[in-house]
């Protein structure tokens, strides 16, 4: 196939080939779709269905291969002729057969960088500010504007990137598990692939993983709406990012935005994530959960199965564990319940499944406040003897110890009932 590009203005051929490409595009803004058939394709119809199995790359009008014609990808141009705005839609095939192809638009602007060819990639495009999401030998990974590797290729799919900069991603590595409807009775066999979560500046937000330990685990619905946890590990919506993790063989459900990765707390105090909710960071850490101060003083021991509950959304009341979607649904609307302005309740769930909660209270509050209203009065001294008397001074706030011995007992209640006998509060 012989193709020629001819200026009539300047009476100039601008480009010339013979036998090197089967198919030329037209040039638009300087650059053409170049296609080289398959040994195996059978016809020259590229409306064949057997397109997928040629090379396809794109070049400029000078012939430099700015995108390399490669068998895992197929290139189509999105031609603009009045605005100068053309752009060529690639899709790459995963490594992994039966998987999604991952998509990329590239504008002639980019396509004039030289990035892809200065650094020896199949393509590349710039995703944050000094960040680029690139194809190197069959995988994704992330470089910087040097083509320095800021993640190594690791991803065999991605998706596109949401409004907030964020996409989940696939490993290739897999486990297998059979999976039984609950109206079924046989088992059917998936792969299970490790899942993540990067954002646009190739910041890791959830390393990949699944909840297969190992081949052969078999798993069934409990419902017709309950997605095992085997299958569903990272979805996402406008609440955030959702996850579903086995800790100690438990499936955990839990929401996190890229702020609660990646904030400087998090990272100084050592957690997997912090979220700030006013004066606490509720924190993870190797799948349990807490809660602490802005100086990292434990409120709440890092040891719970999990906070309840975590930014509700319709993703986790379609998917979540059905023994905690009623408690996500109705009993608990946020991780922490006002009482009043200074005193909030916190819902825990230990391990083994039991719900507890904890009172906390502000760390200005006066000494004596036993409820968290930010004075000290009667009803302090009798709300510290009904929970003496109830054996749950374990939900008394740290304010309740009046006379600063480090614990709560009836000598507070006498202390402060003393004190404001003789006017001293």
């Amino acid at each position: 196939t012989s193709t020629i590009v001819y200026n009539i203005e300047n009476d100039e051929i601008k480009y010339q080939q013979t036998g090197k490409y089967d198919e030329v595009s037209y040039f638009v803004d300087g650059y053409a779709q170049v296609v080289k058939y398959a040994e195996n394709t059978e016809s020259d119809d590229l409306w064949s269905g057997e397109e997928y199995d040629n090379f396809y790359g794109i070049i400029d009008i000078n012939g430099t291969e700015v995108v390399k014609p490669v068998d895992n990808l197929y290139i189509t141009m999105n031609a603009d002729f009045t605005e100068g705005d053309t752009s060529f839609r690639i899709s790459a095939d995963s490594k992994t057969e039966g998987k999604d192809r991952s998509n990329i638009t590239l504008s002639v602007k980019e396509l004039a960088e030289g990035y892809i060819n200065a650094n020896n990639m199949t393509v590349a495009k710039k995703t944050g500010e000094n960040s680029y999401l690139a194809l190197v030998n069959g995988l994704w990974g992330v470089y910087d504007g040097e083509g320095k590797e800021i993640i190594k290729p690791q991803f065999d799919l991605f998706n596109d990137f949401t409004e907030d900069g964020l996409s989940i991603v696939e490993t290739p590595e897999s486990n297998t598990c059979y999976v039984r409807s609950i109206y079924g009775q046989e088992y059917k066999q998936n792969e299970i692939y490790k899942t993540g979560v990067i954002d646009i500046d190739g910041n890791v937000i959830v390393e990949p993983y699944n909840n297969i330990p190992e081949d052969g685990v078999k798993v069934q619905s409990t419902r017709s709406s309950y997605t095992p946890y085997a299958l569903k590990t990272v979805l996402m919506d406008d609440y955030g990012i959702h996850m579903c993790k086995l800790v100690n063989g438990k499936p955990k459900y839990m929401t996190i935005t890229p702020d609660d990765v990646l904030n400087d707390f998090a990272k100084t105090n050592g957690y997997d994530s912090a979220h700030k909710q006013g004066s606490l960071y509720f924190v993870e850490k190797d799948g349990l959960s807490g809660v602490v101060s802005e100086n990292n003083d434990v409120i709440i021991p890092v040891e719970y199965f999990e906070i309840l509950s975590y930014r509700p959304s319709d993703i986790n009341l379609t998917y979540v564990n059905p023994e905690l979607h009623d408690i996500l649904k109705d009993e608990f609307s946020s991780k922490t319940n006002a009482v009043s302005e200074t005193c909030q309740l916190v819902y825990v769930k230990t391990t083994d499944g039991k719900v507890g909660v904890y009172k906390l209270t502000g760390a200005d509050n006066p000494a004596g406040d036993a409820n968290g209203d930010g004075k000290v009065t009667v009803r302090d001294a009798a709300a510290i003897a009904a929970a003496l008397a109830k054996k749950k001074e374990d939900t008394l706030p740290a304010s309740a110890d009046f006379n600063g011995d480090g614990k709560v007992t009836v000598r507070d209640a006498a202390a402060i009932a003393a004190a404001l006998a003789k006017g001293k509060l």
